[in-house]
Parts: C-alpha cells; sequence; structure tokens
C-alpha cells in the first residue's frame, strides 16, 4: 500500500547491500514501477514492472527465484475489491528472467522489511531508502512458489508450509518492538522507529473499527521514512543529582561562542526527603505532543486565516520549517506522505522545549516557555513546591498526589491518559485542591507505550478527511493499549466534569480581559477576590497577542461542569478569529456566546475543590509589573487559601 511512490527507490523486503552487494531486493524504483533485483553487483538480474504501483491502493506483490533453473520472475495485482480497476489491463502482470545460477546472499546482513541496507560489500548495517506505507503478511520461502501457489495466497491467504523460512504476523502484539514468526523457524522481527501499529491491512472490509475485536483485518504496519523512536546519541557527558537538590525545574546551560541552549531537566524529591504541600505537575504529554511542532508549514494550514499578526518565527521555529522532519514529527504535523502522526518520542532533539522561545502562536512563550512564568511566579511569591511530570503520574496514579493539599496544572495541559485524569479525580474526590491555570486542559486520550515509556501515542479523529489532521477510519484504537483514541468527551469524559470548566474555542490573533459575574460575589468565593474590585477588569493586560489573559485556546463552564459549579468571571467580545469547537451546529448566538474564557470554582462533597483559570494567557499574564497585578493576586490568594485547608 504506497502512499508516496518516488522520487526515491524504497524497499519493501531486501537481504543484502543494495545495489551493489550480493543478495536480493523487492523494491519500488524511482519511478514508482516495482522492481526485483538478485545477484552480484553487474552481474545482478533487475527486473521491473512496465507501470508504476498507485498510490493508496493495495496490491499483491511477488519475486520467485529457482536456483535449480535460474528462473526468476516478478509478479504485481492490484487486490480485489478496492479498486475500480486492475493494476494493468490483463488484472495481473509478471515477468520472468534468467539469473545465474549461483545467486549469493550476504548471511552476516539482516533481512529488511519497509527500507534496504545501502551502500557497497559491507557487512555493517547502514538502512537507506525506507518504505512509506503499509505492508502486510510477509512471508519468505526457500524455494520458488508456483503459480497456483502465489494465486492461494492472494486469493485465500493460505501459503503452503513447504520450504517456509518465516511468515511475520503484523497484527500480533501491536504494543511491543518485536513481530513474531509464525513459521517453525521464531524468526522475529524487530520493529524500528515505531512505524504505527494496529492499521488496516488489505482485507479491512470496513465492518471492523477496532483491532482488538477481529485482528485478522489488521495484519499491517504503516511505514514511514521520517518515523522516530530513539534518536541513538551517544552520551556527552553526565551528572549525578544530588539527593539534597530541591525538586524543580532546571537546565543545561550549553554554550558554544555567543550561542547558548538549555536542555530543561525535571526534578522530583529524593525519596528521603518530606514533601512540600504544594506540587506542580509539569504537562511533559503535552510538550511531547508538540515536540518539533511545524504546524504552520503542514499543507492543510494557512496561517493567516487564524490571525492577522505576521508570522515571527523563532531561530528554532525556523530550523524546524527548513529541515521538515529530520527531527521526527509532532502530533500536530503530516509525515512527508501527508499521512497524520500518531506517536512522539522524547528520545530525539526536542528543539522547542526552551525556556526563552517566543512562540509564533501567541507572541510569548507557549507551553514550556509559558509554565516558565508560573514557576518563576512561585518562587517569587515564596511557595515552596515540587514538581511531577505527567509520565511520572501515568506511572503512579494516586499514590503520587496523596501526599500533597495541592496540585496545580500549567497552561496547556491538554494531552492525559486514562490513570492520570482518574488520580486526580480520586484526589480531589477524597479532599485534594487542584488549580488548573491553562485552557484546554485533558483534551486528547493519550497514552504511554508500555515498552517504550518514552514514546506517547494520540490518535485524533479526521473529521474532515484530511490524512493530516487525524487517523482514517478503522484506525482510532490506540496499538499501545487497546484503548479508544480521540477527545475525551468522545468517551464520556468531558473535561468540564473534571476542571469545572471545558474546551470551546481558540483563537490566535488576541486576548481579552475578564470581568466579575455574579457568582463571584457569593460567600464561599470571597476569598479569592480579596483585595480584587467589584467593577475590577481582570487581566488586561499581558505577555501574549499585546496584551491580555484570556485567550489562545479557553474553557468555559458548560453542561458538563459539576451543578455547583461557580462561574466567576468571563471573557467576552473575542475577535471574528476565533473558532467555535463546541457546539458547530448550534445557533450562531449560542455559538458565539460560548467563545469566551471563564473563572471557575467548585467544591466536592469530600473536602475537595478546583479552581481554573479557563484560559492558556493566564500564567503569560502573572509577571505584569514584576508579578504585581490582579491576575497575579487571585492566583495568591486560591494558592494560600488551597494550602493552608486542612493544616494543622
Amino acid at each position: 500500500f504506497p502512499t508516496k511512490p518516488g522520487p526515491d527507490v524504497q524497499g519493501l523486503v531486501s537481504k543484502g547491500a543494495y545495489p551493489d552487494g550480493p543478495g536480493y531486493h523487492l523494491c519500488i524504483d524511482s519511478s514508482g514501477e516495482l522492481l526485483f533485483s538478485i545477484g552480484y553487483g553487474a552481474a545482478a538480474t533487475t527486473l521491473r514492472s512496465r507501470q508504476a504501483l498507485q498510490a493508496h491502493r493495495w496490491h499483491f506483490v511477488a519475486a520467485t527465484y529457482d536456483g535449480a533453473s535460474g528462473a526468476v520472475s516478478l509478479v504485481a495485482e492490484m487486490a480485489p475489491g478496492l479498486a475500480p480497476h486492475w493494476l494493468c489491463e490483463s488484472g495481473r502482470w509478471e515477468t520472468h528472467g534468467p539469473v545465474h545460477t549461483h545467486a549469493q546472499v550476504d548471511a552476516d546482513l539482516p533481512l529488511v522489511i519497509a527500507a534496504t541496507n545501502r551502500g557497497h560489500i559491507t557487512a555493517e548495517v547502514e538502512i537507506g531508502n525506507h518504505f512509506n506505507g503499509k505492508i502486510g503478511e510477509p512471508s519468505v520461502f526457500s524455494r520458488a512458489l508456483s503459480k497456483d501457489e502465489l494465486d492461494a495466497i492472494r486469493q485465500a491467504g493460505i501459503a503452503p508450509s513447504q520450504g517456509l523460512v518465516a511468515s511475520w504476523d503484523f497484527a500480533a502484539t501491536p504494543f511491543t518492538a518485536f513481530v513474531p514468526d509464525r513459521s517453525p523457524n521464531g524468526l522475529d522481527a524487530q520493529v524500528i522507529n515505531a512505524p504505527m501499529r494496529a492499521t488496516t491491512g488489505h482485507n479491512w472490509n470496513a465492518t471492523v473499527y477496532n483491532f482488538n475485536a477481529n485482528p485478522e483485518q489488521y495484519r499491517a504496519i504503516y511505514f514511514h521514512e521520517d518515523d522516530v523512536d530513539d534518536a541513538g546519541w551517544e552520551t556527552d557527558f553526565s551528572w549525578q543529582i544530588p539527593d539534597d537538590l530541591a525538586s524543580g525545574v532546571y537546565a543545561a546551560r550549553l554554550t558554544s561562542g555567543d550561542e547558548e541552549e538549555y536542555v530543561p531537566v525535571f526534578v522530583r524529591p529524593a525519596a528521603c526527603t518530606e514533601r512540600a504541600d504544594i506540587l506542580f505537575l509539569v504537562p511533559t504529554f503535552t510538550y511531547q505532543a508538540y515536540a518539533n511542532e511545524r504546524f504552520h508549514t503542514n499543507y492543510f494550514v494557512e496561517w493567516s486565516l487564524a490571525t492577522d499578526r505576521p508570522l515571527e518565527l523563532s531561530r528554532q521555529d525556523q530550523f524546524l520549517a527548513e529541515h521538515g522532519t529530520m527531527l521526527g514529527c509532532s502530533t500536530y504535523d503530516a509525515h512527508s506522505d501527508r499521512s497524520y502522526c500518531c506517536y512522539s518520542s522524547r528520545l530525539r532533539p526536542v528543539i522547542n522545549l526552551r525556556p526563552k522561545i517566543k512562540a509564533y502562536w501567541n507572541g510569548a512563550g507557549r507551553h514550556f516557555g509559558a509554565d516558565m512564568y508560573l514557576v518563576d511566579w512561585l518562587d517569587r511569591k515564596g511557595f515552596i513546591h515540587d514538581v511531577a511530570t505527567d509520565e511520572d503520574l501515568d506511572a503512579e496514579g494516586l499514590a503520587l498526589l496523596q501526599p500533597y493539599r495541592v496540585v496545580i496544572l500549567g497552561s496547556h495541559p491538554e494531552y492525559f491518559s486514562r490513570t492520570m485524569r482518574d488520580a486526580l479525580e480520586q484526589f480531589v474526590c477524597q479532599g485534594g485542591r487542584l488549580m488548573n491555570l491553562g485552557g484546554n486542559g485533558c483534551w486528547w486520550v493519550t497514552s504511554r507505550d508500555p515498552v517504550r515509556p518514552h514514546v506517547v501515542e494520540i490518535r485524533k479523529e479526521d473529521p474532515w478527511g484530511i490524512s493530516g489532521m487525524g487517523v482514517p477510519a478503522g484506525e482510532a484504537y490506540h496499538s499501545t493499549t487497546g484503548e479508544m483514541g480521540g477527545a475525551w468527551p468522545s468517551v464520556g469524559k468531558a473535561p468540564g466534569k473534571l476542571f469545572g470548566s471545558g474546551y470551546t474555542s481558540q483563537g490566535f490573533a488576541g486576548a481579552r480581559s475578564y470581568r466579575r459575574q455574579p457568582d463571584s460575589f457569593e460567600s464561599k468565593a470571597a476569598f479569592i477576590f480579596d483585595g480584587i474590585g467589584e467593577d475590577e477588569v481582570i487581566g488586561d493586560f499581558g505577555l501574549a497577542f499585546g496584551g491580555g489573559a484570556a485567550g489562545d485556546e479557553f474553557d468555559c463552564v458548560g453542561a458538563a461542569s459539576p451543578p455547583n459549579t461557580l462561574r466567576l468571571a468571563s471573557s467576552s467580545d473575542h475577535d471574528d478569529y476565533c473558532l467555535n469547537f463546541s457546539m458547530p451546529y448550534a445557533p450562531k448566538a449560542e455559538q458565539d456566546a460560548s467563545v469566551r474564557s471563564d473563572l471557575s470554582y467548585y467544591e466536592t462533597k469530600g473536602g475537595g475543590a478546583v479552581f481554573a483559570s479557563g484560559s492558556m494567557c493566564w500564567c503569560t499574564s502573572l509577571p505584569h509589573n514584576d508579578y504585581d497585578n490582579n491576575v497575579s493576586k487571585i492566583t495568591e490568594n486560591v494558592l494560600r487559601e488551597f494550602a493552608s485547608a486542612g493544616a494543622d
């Protein structure tokens, strides 16, 4: 199932060094035609199909070599039922030719699927000629199969047992880095660079949408030339974290001449130290989802439709725009074949995870940069706190949170695993206090690979049929955990149920301020507005968009919110660039009314409480006037009250 045939050679099944070494290679050549080569250098025999394979269509392909007679053949046929016509007029195409009867294969080089070992005669593995597309049910035999045997495989998937060397089951164990061989030889394959698993095969008939229910229709792997799992960099230096180092956010500072670079490090409290009352949960799953994103360059994005601000790129953004997916994709980028990227690894250079980047999205710090305003605010206000990451919470669940009185979420906690969500719900129900100081929180179902914990998986829906925006039909279930992907509201876990407010809108042209609402004058909310005037405008300042605490992506109180949720303050009059995502078919007046940020607050029966700012720009407004402003004051009021609750 090629998705980008040409302009380069792409390996399907290859053994030996391509093109000069001894071996055999079933490939797609630079013109998109099927190619089979066997032999040694200039003495090799090469057969080609007479027309190119069709992109986004399944084909049955086979190559045979008879060592006794020297006969070689190449077969290609469009998979039946999936296209209006065959690959060629006869419905099937074959070519035959002679080859030297003593064709050699270099046993020291591995058999490679979806690529080749390239270069000259060498025992050193150097992989290249990567394939873009799906491969399903590959098998290798020690003898040349007959036409009838090939037809039996093509038509019914029945492979002969005689001479079977290996037959790899791409449907099995999609959450591991290995693919089992179903032959008696046990030649299991190792999966490199996390290609997409749990994908529909040639026999998928659109009656099954969950690979767990019928794995037989998911016997394919989707390969991309820009898949990245572990970049495999060698260690340049190491540092042992002292036991007495305070928990917090640190960085390795690298310099070269006038250039500097920071590599962030998140340090949890040592096991032997007492926990603080406050925990800042660093949204590392969000950082990972956006890792090296170059969203504005995607073929389906016209940035001028999102804002009237000129596009201003940091040097990191410029590098990513110029070098494509060289450092791997984010979940906001399309692969080179324009398909959606559903995995993101942290074991690679992530050059937009830096403290001093001005993001093109909002003209200020975003994600990690915005969260650094919060960390600096905590330090300036004297709040002793610990830090832990999303990965920590996903691994440990509620046990991680129980020592703390207050958990603070950052500016954009968008990506949540089920374990994370359940832990925070239990924490609040048992009396814990939660501050969500961001917008669009807990929106996408996120899972972490149990075998490769540095990889997260996110499978977004593709409602518009734009492949780079999400997964195609039948591939919404996560390969790593088997759970349904998509947005949490679609699986019954709307963010408003946890935070009191939930994602409705976004806009990248400007930000607005808040006005107090009637609920803010209730007695239970008095502590929040201590020192804030009744008619005081809240957050008409900030670093993002030239000023404003309500903007970027924002949440409001709605139907999913707990019934006792207080709508404390709201923004209004957002510009026409803002998009409503919560009710696309509602009357326009209702849509416009939901384009806002709400400050919200509710209490639980167990003594817990949740405060939410409803905007990604809340944190970027904290530093205004050296942290002396009403956004800072409200945040401080809430945190001091939450941290003192239950104190002896």
